[in-house]
This record gives structure tokens, C-alpha cells and sequence, in this order.
């Protein structure tokens, strides 16, 4: 059945998200990340940023917030009461970005507040379910609205 759950009323209680791809150069990605976050971000009520990379999520994370006064905050590790309340904070839409370490929040979360989940520089891998999970913790039973789910990835050109 997958995403596609039917309520009592017949109608679809949680419809497919919308799937999106960019691709960027690979000089300069900082900068190339950061303004396709903004686009995504400025149209958007909450996003969930994902990546394995925290130097890179603490970058986009400290870019987003001084250069494009955008509130934000960035989580690297899933095992602290601090993590709680940030969380609770997202989902109340306190924080309209939230920066999230893939491996420490693919599981166990409620994120279903979030209208776009981005994964940044994550290939697809049939046998690494990190990806999935944290898809699907932006994509529970109670939430409103559509989800975008997109990827930003480097080119892979040679």
C-alpha cells in the first residue's frame, strides 16, 4: 500500500510527496547549496535539511543563518534532552529550518510538521534504509498538507 493510506471517508489520508532533484557544479558548492536552500526555503513553512556530512550541514547551517537572516537550527547528534526540545520546537513551527545529521535522525522521530525534506549529497542505495527512514519521519499519519522531498547533488560529470 505504501504511502497511499485511505481513511474512513475513502479519501487519501497521506498522498505521495513531490519528488525534485538539483544538480550542482562541484567548485564552489557552499554557496551553489545554500541559494537553492534559500529558493526552497523562502516558499516553505518548515524544512528538514538532511546530510551524513556535519561539517557541510554546519556550514550551510552558519550561511543560511548570517548571510540570509533565515532562523534555523542544526542538530548533529540525537542524545541529549536539548535535541528534544529543538525538536518540539520544529514541530510547534517555532524553527522554519531544521539541520539534521542523517545517520543520528533517520529513526524514532516525529517530523511531520516539515513541507520539504532535503537530502544533500546522498546517492541512492537500495541497501542503506538511513534515506527512507528519514523520509518517513516527515511523512506520518497527522500531517497536513504536501511534502516535498528533494535531493541537491553534486554533478556528476567528468
Amino acid at each position: 500500500m505504501g504511502f497511499d493510506k485511505i481513511n474512513r471517508a475513502g479519501k487519501s489520508a497521506i498522498t505521495r510527496p513531490n519528488r525534485w532533484e538539483h544538480t550542482y557544479e562541484n567548485h564552489d558548492a557552499i554557496p551553489q547549496i545554500c541559494e537553492k536552500l534559500v529558493e526552497i526555503v523562502n516558499r516553505s513553512k518548515a524544512t528538514i535539511v538532511f546530510s551524513r556530512d556535519c561539517s557541510r550541514l554546519q556550514d550551510l547551517h552558519d550561511q543560511i543563518v548570517v548571510e540570509h537572516s533565515i532562523q534555523a537550527d542544526i542538530i548533529l547528534q540525537g542524545d541529549h534532552s536539548l535535541t528534544r526540545v529543538t525538536l518540539e520546537r520544529f514541530q510547534r513551527g517555532e524553527i522554519p529550518v531544521l539541520f539534521l545529521n542523517l545517520e543520528a535522525f533517520s529513526t524514532g522521530v516525529n517530523l511531520s510538521n516539515a513541507d520539504q525534506c532535503v537530502f544533500i549529497d546522498e546517492d541512492f542505495n537500495p541497501v542503506d534504509n538511513h534515506v527512507p527512514q528519514a523520509e518517513c519521519r516527515a511523512h506520518r499519519m497527522g500531517r497536513k498538507g504536501q511534502l516535498g522531498i528533494g535531493r541537491i547533488n553534486r554533478s556528476r560529470e567528468l
